[in-house]
């Protein structure tokens, strides 16, 4: 919890400078104020993280107004100092210095977690159970992966709904591709309804899974399957357009 708070906080590259010159700024000032202030959240955050390690960084939240306490107590001190030139130098140096090491962490953090990531690789492994000319369905991901043949982004499903009433499996029966590809991505965000506002043109994509499994359980056979480090799990299904696929209201 402790390392995900901080990357959740450093994602935003002035607030954490911001933050870490204040608390730095206030643990070398030494007043009484500001070891009051610091140990309160010295200990708020001790508690928190052995309380709700396993909570999601995002809890991390919760304290970003003690740390703006802190980032206010320091820039009213510079304001009402602002004739000391030493004092301001040695916050924007350390405001600067912050903000430097955190893009460095940010390109080297980059760098490492799409270290040894093979695009064309991962594609041409895909590809390898779909036949040419197929027509192929699935998250714009892979949509440079099959670019010279008919691949149709599931995101354009939307469109369907929105100028022809459909829902998410009559648009897909319009749509008719020969081989869906499904991966982590199109499971949360187009079967669990995750990750898009209700309003019109993505309410279709709040489709119970027991509806998108009993599709697949009727109209698919599964072709191929992987693991991938980042994208998980990646299944490549067939699809067979005999059966009717039941209409709204039907």
């Amino acid at each position: 919890m402790p390392k995900s708070a901080a990357i959740a906080y450093s994602s935003n590259g002035l607030d954490f400078a911001l933050i870490g010159a204040s608390l730095l700024f206030l643990l070398a000032r030494r007043a009484k104020g500001d070891r009051v202030l610091l140990t309160f959240i010295g200990t708020a955050f001790v508690l928190f993280v052995l309380a709700v390690q396993n909570k999601h960084d995002i809890y991390a939240i919760l304290f970003y107004p003690l740390f703006l306490l802190a980032v206010a107590e320091t820039f009213v001190h510079l304001l009402r100092h602002r004739a000391d030139a030493g004092l301001v130098r040695r916050f924007a140096g350390a405001l600067l210095a912050l903000a430097i090491v955190n893009n460095v962490v940010h390109v080297i953090r980059s760098v490492d977690e799409t270290r040894g990531y093979d695009y064309d690789a991962l594609t041409a492994r895909m590809r390898r159970t779909i036949p040419a000319g197929a027509r192929v369905a699935g998250m714009p991901t892979w949509w440079l992966g099959f670019s010279d043949g008919d691949y149709r982004s599931l995101l354009g499903l939307t469109y369907y709904h929105l100028f022809n009433g459909y829902n998410f499996l009559e648009g897909l029966d319009a749509m008719r591709p020969t081989h869906l590809i499904v991966d982590a991505d199109f499971e949360q965000l187009l079967v669990d309804g995750e990750g898009f506002p209700l309003g019109p043109g993505f309410a279709m994509y709040n489709l119970p899974r027991y509806q998108f499994e009993a599709f697949m359980a009727a109209h698919s056979r599964k072709v191929d399957e992987l693991v991938d480090r980042w994208h998980g799990r990646i299944a490549i299904y067939e699809i067979a357009w005999q059966t009717p696929v039941a209409r709204s209201g039907s």
